[in-house]
């Protein structure tokens, strides 16, 4: 019964929700999932960590395998590189247990999550697309997608 009510209350909001706005609601779910494997990883609890981490992946995988490449173009590939990346990271994240690559995937879907989040508000004729605007989608590729840079501050409010 209750999975019932599950599924209806799903598709009531699938319907009733921009593209978008699930899409930034999925980012969110994986930056949260992030920051409790990091959380779980410094206190040792090795079940959640794992368990976590493995939801994270999956749905970066399917982020990914949702990619629409006929009409994408180079945003297309730009993010079918950077989910690529993420998963990689993930992967190295439960093998190592290391915060630091933890912390860098936290600030870098962060930043892509803001992509999102602006070209919906700068850029209104892609309202409902699932792909950012070209020029946001890929400065937030690039900047993400390399280590060096993956320091700096995000506008995104990350719980410790």
């Amino acid at each position: 019964m209750a999975e019932r009510h599950q599924y209806k209350s799903y598709t009531v909001a699938t319907q009733n929700t921009a593209k978008l706005q699930q899409i930034l609601c999925v980012y969110d779910v994986v930056i949260r999932n992030l920051q409790v494997a990091r959380n779980a990883i410094r206190e040792k609890r090795i079940e959640e960590r794992y368990k976590t981490l493995a939801k994270t992946s999956e749905i970066i995988l399917s982020l990914q395998s949702a990619i629409d490449f006929e009409n994408g173009g180079m945003i297309a590939r730009l993010l079918y590189e950077f989910y690529s990346s993420v998963n990689r990271r993930i992967t190295t994240i439960q093998q190592t247990e290391n915060i630091a690559i933890c912390d860098e995937v936290i600030s870098e879907v962060a930043k892509m999550r803001n992509a999102w989040y602006l070209s919906d508000h700068l850029d209104e004729k892609q309202e409902n697309s699932l792909q950012p605007t070209p020029a946001i989608a890929a400065k937030a590729i690039a900047t993400a997608s390399i280590p060096e840079i993956s320091g700096y501050p995000s506008s995104v409010t990350l719980s410790a």
